[in-house]
């Protein structure tokens, strides 16, 4: 059930907040690029001042009408399922309670320039989603403060930076090889690198660009197991 509310400011904010309850939150990228907010059954959800006026607060933004998401989702065990979209910065406020945020980043292209954006995301469990077994982060700023989950036991994935600083603070729990690529920053000091699975792999390959940097803080066995090797193939920078 959403008890959340969503409203548009004159700024273009998208600003949506949680109540006491345990609230469920999807941003979903429409198929002609809109944007729209809907609850767990799959029913579009509310937003004040919508810009094609009264009687259109379900119907999805025009793209070009948002400059920022934010969600403070209160109290409650929340979770929030985004699809995050391309050059539109995007915040998750820490909050009380137990959330989950299930991030896609399905728009993000490596060999296409996007404007830059910033993808802040507080919360207990953040879960990045690939059906692939890929994701980039290309063009953004992004951080993360919590459990952050991403791999696939059964082959290995990649996490491109290309163009982008990627800043990993708590626990990154790999569950299968993972490898940092693309000429960008990972910042990883931090956060403690942690797998479900025995013998997982990390490797960086961020080639020799003076500008990306890799930073490591440590690894144990919190998650269940400890990485299994650490191979920094190239970066401009290693700390």
């Amino acid at each position: 059930m959403l008890n959340a509310s969503a409203e548009l400011n004159p700024l273009g904010q998208l600003l949506v907040s949680g109540s006491q309850d345990a609230d469920f939150v999807k941003l979903q990228i429409e198929s002609n690029g809109d944007l729209s907010l809907r609850d767990e059954a799959g029913d579009p959800s509310p937003i004040a001042n919508h810009p094609d006026g009264p009687g259109s607060e379900e119907t999805p933004l025009d793209r070009a009408d948002v400059s920022e998401i934010r969600f403070a989702m209160d109290d409650g065990d929340d979770i929030l399922e985004l699809e995050i979209p391309r050059g539109i910065d995007v915040s998750v406020a820490p909050s009380e309670g137990n959330d989950e945020a299930d991030l896609d980043f399905s728009e993000f292209d490596p060999n296409q320039v996007a404007p830059g954006s910033s993808i802040e995301i507080q919360s207990e469990l953040i879960r990045i989603g690939s059906s692939t077994g890929n994701v980039s982060f290309a063009d953004a700023a992004v951080r993360f403060d919590g459990q952050v989950q991403f791999g696939n036991p059964s082959f290995a994935s990649q996490i491109d930076v290309t163009r982008a600083s990627l800043d990993w603070n708590g626990t990154f729990v790999a569950a299968g090889d993972v490898a940092f690529v693309g000429a960008g920053s990972v910042d990883l000091s931090g956060a403690t690198v942690s797998s479900v699975n025995p013998g997982v792999q990390l490797s960086v390959n961020l080639g020799s660009d003076p500008g990306s940097r890799f930073l490591f803080g440590g690894a144990n066995d919190s998650a269940g197991s400890n990485i299994d090797r650490l191979s920094v193939d190239s970066a401009g920078e290693v700390l």
